[in-house]
């Protein structure tokens, strides 16, 4: 069995630590209108490629996005203060990661990227419940269609 990070967050949440950062007042600077974005996964095979199509989209549609995890920009590292922006978040793009479960339990519109070749029921049925949209990067349509589809949807 494997028992990755978001299995431990998700079953022990009092091992993570807390932090120090205004997170209401960083929100109400944001307007609450923006997209959390985790374009990461615990392993290299649920991340879609070229990322950067899709953060450059957001970009020239001036659409306010939050990258979460390590390679954030916004927000110090911290996995607790990242997880709480994707529950206040407008809207959520990413992949099966725990950030994404976050977003499906907090029922935030969702556009997710995954590797089609991944079965994870579980988090498949939180996607369901919550009408996630759900687009299989590896089958179909080239990549930089599916980034662009997912900066239309995250414009509406």
């Amino acid at each position: 069995m494997t028992f990755g990070r978001g299995d431990a967050i998700l079953r022990y949440p009092e091992l993570i630590e807390g932090y120090d950062f205004p997170l209401a007042e960083w929100i109400r600077g944001k307007g609450r209108r923006y997209v959390a974005v985790h374009i990461h996964a615990s392993s290299p095979h649920k991340v879609p490629p070229h990322p950067e199509i899709l953060t450059g989209g957001l970009l020239r549609a001036g659409i306010p996005f939050v990258m979460l995890g390590s390679e954030s920009f916004d927000l110090p590292p911290n996995f607790r203060l990242h997880a709480d922006v994707a529950r206040r978040a407008a809207k959520f793009i990413g992949t099966l990661s725990v950030f994404n479960v976050v977003a499906q339990v907090s029922k935030i519109p969702s556009f997710v990227l995954v590797n089609r070749s991944i079965k994870e029921p579980h988090i498949y049925a939180l996607m369901e419940a919550n009408r996630a949209q759900v687009v299989s990067w590896n089958v179909g349509d080239p990549i930089e269609s599916i980034y662009a589809d997912a900066v239309r949807w995250a414009g509406i």
